[in-house]
């Protein structure tokens, strides 16, 4: 009956047991966050709603494994065999260079009349071609001072000995102007052969040119010191060793009063007509014999000299190498026409002779 008290607490009882065992029976309640509709209970229906269908996450296939990559070889370049040397032109020099031992070769191995008349033509073009290039030769060799060995001192067996001569009076004029003003230190030591023979050749000198010695001796001379009997004014001086940095005896340096200089001449024994010689070059170097003194005494022309107009640095090199190119065989060598090569340094040459040049005529 309606508001009874025992019906009411039986109804309720078995409403809460249905509760429960619906509980029971339901899944655990979802995580908060995941949207199951058991967190949902606010909104009123949850024992009509159905569970939505939950997806199962899609599980990934299994990669397929590659196949590993192999570094693929690289192709071999295939290496270019060098062009073969173009063979030279038949009848040039290089040709019969290269041929005439082939010749030869074949003629000795196999020596038919051919093989050996063609190995024999072949030697004659050499010598033929050998024998215009010495005929030219001499046609461009006369009369050009330039190359001309006549130019620069006599060739023929009697004039040479005059030319040695007038050579030898011109250096006994400058060796007397010489002498006259400079002198020698000349140091020796006590019992040295060499330095007794230098001195004898000294004291000839000062007879014959007027040549001033002044001798050092490093130690004190013993009795029979050649050196010390020749010149007696000699001065003892050790350190003379160390000041003039001597290595080796006799010792002479050239000594100018005028400038009160001393500079070195040799270390060692030498002739006279040595000594005289080094003497007029050193005097030309020191300054103390001018160009046209020194000029006299050389053995060759100046004049004729390609040396310096034509070295490296020089002007005229500077100028042909403007022009240079290839050589007619195709080779990058500064390759200057002929004509203009000559030409030019002719020209130079001619140029660098200072006006009123008189040749020595010897």
């Amino acid at each position: 009956m309606p508001g009874h008290p025992t019906i009411s607490r039986v109804a309720a009882a078995l409403v809460a047991a249905a509760i429960a065992a619906s509980a029971a029976a339901a899944p655990q309640a979802a995580k908060p966050g995941e949207g199951s509709f058991w967190d949902k209970s606010s909104e009123g229906y949850w024992w009509y709603a159905k569970e939505p269908v939950r997806k199962k996450p899609e599980q990934k296939k299994p990669e397929e494994a590659k196949p590993p990559v192999v570094a693929q070889a690289k192709p071999e370049k295939k290496q270019e065999e060098p062009a073969a040397k173009k063979a030279p032109p038949v009848g040039s020099t290089a040709w019969i260079q290269k041929n005439l031992d082939s010749y030869m070769q074949l003629a000795l191995d196999n020596p038919t009349v051919a093989n050996v008349r063609a190995y024999l033509y072949v030697q004659r073009l050499a010598l033929d071609r050998s024998e215009q290039f010495a005929n030219s030769g001499r046609l461009a060799v006369e009369g050009d001072p330039f190359l001309d060995e006549a130019a620069r001192g006599p060739i023929a067996g009697g004039a040479n000995i005059r030319n040695r001569a007038y050579r030898v009076a011109e250096n006994e004029r400058l060796l007397s102007r010489l002498y006259s003003k400079v002198g020698v230190f000349y140091v020796f030591k006590n019992a040295c052969e060499l330095c007794d023979e230098q001195a004898g050749v000294l004291k000839q000198m000062e007879s014959i040119y007027g040549l001033t010695v002044k001798a050092v001796s490093l130690d004190e001379p013993e009795q029979g010191s050649k050196s010390a009997e020749l010149f007696p004014d000699y001065t003892v001086d050790p350190k003379a060793q160390s000041y003039f940095k001597i290595l080796a005896l006799p010792a002479t340096m050239l000594y100018d009063s005028g400038t009160n200089t001393v500079k070195p001449l040799l270390q060692g024994m030498v002739s006279m007509s040595d000594f005289n010689s080094r003497a007029i070059r050193a005097a030309h170097k020191y300054g103390w014999l001018p160009d046209s003194e020194f000029y006299y005494a050389k053995a060759y022309e100046d004049a004729t000299s390609l040396s310096g107009v034509l070295s490296p640095s020089s002007e005229l090199s500077g100028r042909l190498g403007e022009l240079g190119g290839r050589d007619p065989y195709g080779n990058n060598t500064n390759f200057i026409e002929p004509q203009k090569l000559v030409e030019m340094i002719r020209d130079a040459k001619y140029k660098e002779i200072p006006a009123g040049f008189v040749p020595r005529g010897y």
